[in-house]
């Protein structure tokens, strides 16, 4: 009977995620999930010890007033350690059964650069969430594609990485920052949107385009199989992120270790999916994890998010100048916002300078006028 109900199961599996059909089974699927969650699986400590960091605690202290505060001790804490499993299991799932496709997502690190109060960051996540839902689910999915080349959505998904980094030098106590202030002026709240939408929208394509390069599941068009569906997996997730209170779900680059290991379905997702499930028993180890343990985890990571900085064209000086000042801004102002203005800003006038105007899209131009007015009307928001 028991070896009856086994091979039930299997043929469902079988089934539901077309493993013969990707050339995979159960077996090699859940080794892939294991390993994804394995290599992802720091997100878990970190999370919650970068929010806490930006006032999600019982005191709403900031900056080094949070780092008395942890899972084990502070409910605010440790709801933020719930939600960071809830969001990647839900995120995953979402990715497995919908999209069939091996790429895990969770919590991302960048919330506590981007300047504003966590209640302005949690609402603008979730508007930027239905937004993306609104755009990818209908046809008008082409016009943030036709912003820039799929060279430089390099320059907007690179440049973030060092955010993690520096977190962990100030986890460390080797950085310290002043904080930036992002007012409740309507037209400031508007180019954050615009920003994180960009960041999440170019940052999951860049991963998306890599981890399925290396699974091989591009069409003969060399697209990605059900691009469609994983950007809006992305955005639902990101949605159900900022209600459940963390930060935006993304695609983790960090699949590509279970492709590698033969992940091919939706069932590696589910499975890493389960697994965030089951952390959610083992919060005491969490709490046991101090700040300063979980910096050398961010640097690794930050170092991992850098490798597609080689994709960006440095030798066409119109593509390296706005990613220079991308790369260079992010991180040095803890604001995602001004990296992405500059972007933003100097591709169109390089493009311009240089003859090559046809090159860019027309929305190009309209984001470069609404961050120059941002700049001239609040300057030092």
């Amino acid at each position: 009977m028991k070896i009856d109900i086994i091979k039930e199961k299997s043929s469902f599996l079988e089934s539901y995620f077309h493993l013969k059909e990707n050339k995979s089974n159960v077996k090699t699927e859940i080794l892939a999930g294991i390993t994804t969650f394995v290599t992802m699986a720091y997100i878990i400590f970190v999370n919650p010890s970068i929010l806490k960091l930006a006032g999600m605690n019982s005191a709403n202290a900031m900056g080094d007033a949070a780092t008395k505060f942890s899972v084990g001790t502070d409910p605010i804490v440790s709801a933020v350690f719930v939600a960071t499993c809830l969001a990647a299991a839900i995120g995953t799932f979402i990715m497995g059964f919908y999209a069939n496709l091996p790429f895990a997502q969770a919590p991302g690190t960048l919330l506590t650069i981007i300047g504003i109060t966590i209640t302005g960051i949690l609402m603008a996540r979730g508007v930027k969430g239905s937004i993306l839902i609104g755009i990818i689910s209908t046809t008008i999915i082409g016009i943030p594609l036709g912003i820039t080349s799929l060279a430089n959505i390099h320059v907007f998904s690179a440049p973030p990485s060092l955010a993690p980094t520096f977190a962990a030098f100030d986890f460390s106590g080797l950085l310290s920052k002043g904080g930036t202030s992002v007012g409740g002026a309507i037209l400031s709240v508007f180019m954050v949107v615009i920003t994180i939408c960009l960041v999440d929208l170019f940052d999951t394509i860049g991963t998306l385009v890599g981890t399925a390069t290396k699974a091989g599941m591009l069409d003969e068009n060399g697209k990605v199989l059900r691009m469609k569906k994983a950007l809006l997996c992305d955005a639902v997730a990101t949605t159900a992120g900022a209600f459940l209170g963390t930060s935006t779900v993304s695609t983790y680059v960090e699949s590509t270790a279970g492709v590698s290991e033969g992940g091919r379905t939706g069932l590696t997702s589910v499975t890493v999916g389960v697994l965030f499930i089951l952390s959610l028993f083992f919060s005491g180890l969490v709490g046991l994890v101090p700040g300063q343990a979980t910096a050398p985890a961010l640097v690794i990571v930050g170092v991992l998010m850098m490798s597609t900085i080689k994709n960006i064209n440095f030798d066409d000086f119109t593509e390296a100048l706005p990613a220079f000042f991308t790369i260079a801004l992010m991180p040095f102002t803890y604001s995602i916002a001004n990296g992405s203005a500059a972007a933003m800003i100097f591709y169109p006038i390089m493009k311009i300078a240089t003859g090559r105007q046809k090159e860019l899209s027309p929305i190009v131009y309209i984001l470069a006028v609404l961050f120059l007015l941002r700049y001239i009307l609040l300057p030092f928001v």
